[in-house]
């Protein structure tokens, strides 16, 4: 079992030789081309003009008239739970 003596001391380390391998491997006829990202962003800064276009809106609820709204008993709860 190592000391505490033993482990702030350090130890040696020895010298190793690493091959690296990371790099990607490109073929020697892939030729790569301009960028034409700037383009791009030129185009899409330009202003369009759009056509007005009527819409029928169904995206809210369908709540039914009878439903009612109640309150929650939060509060309740959590006073029961603190006198636990």
């Amino acid at each position: 079992m190592a000391h505490l003596g033993d482990i702030t001391k350090g130890a040696t380390l020895k010298h190793v030789d690493t091959v690296d391998k990371s790099a990607p491997v490109i073929e020697a006829d892939v030729k790569v081309q301009p960028n034409k990202h700037n383009d791009m962003l030129k185009e899409i800064e330009k202003a369009k003009d759009l056509k007005h276009v009527e819409t029928v809106d169904k995206s809210g609820p369908m709540i039914d008239e009878n439903s009612k709204i109640q309150g929650n008993g939060h509060k309740a709860l959590m006073a029961a739970i603190a006198k636990e």
